[in-house]
């Protein structure tokens, strides 16, 4: 386990939580809300929450350094513990000759497409 991540997580929860409460309080009944805002607001959200992920990281880094370190060989067994094998049977039903049977060709239809030009108004 990195405490590095944890930074990294911290910032991306703040990215979002500030992007949707500015979004609410720009637009709070989404009459006009377009992607060229939303754009706008997740770029100074994600530079916001970077900014507030760094200052607490800061502020706490030590600590939490600490923790991860104290915690890491009780939760990598933990982890360990509840992991699924990587090996699964697979029923004969799928096996690979079946997969290698040829695909039937699927139907065709042909799709005519007319333009009509609008009549001028003179």
């Amino acid at each position: 386990m990195d405490p590095r991540d944890a930074t990294a997580n911290n910032a991306d929860l703040w990215s979002e939580y500030l992007t949707q409460q500015w979004l609410t309080f720009i637009d709070p009944f989404r009459l006009m809300r377009t992607p060229a805002t939303e754009a706008a607001v997740r770029s100074l959200a994600g530079a916001t929450a970077a900014t507030v992920a760094n200052a607490v990281s800061l502020a706490v880094g030590v600590p939490v350094t600490a923790m991860y370190r104290q915690n890491a060989p009780a939760v990598t067994r933990a982890i360990e513990q509840q992991a699924v094998p990587d090996e699964e049977r697979i029923p004969a039903e799928y096996s690979v000759v079946q997969a290698q049977a040829p695909v039937p060709e699927p139907e065709r239809y042909d799709v005519v497409v007319s333009y009509r030009e609008p009549a001028l108004i003179g």
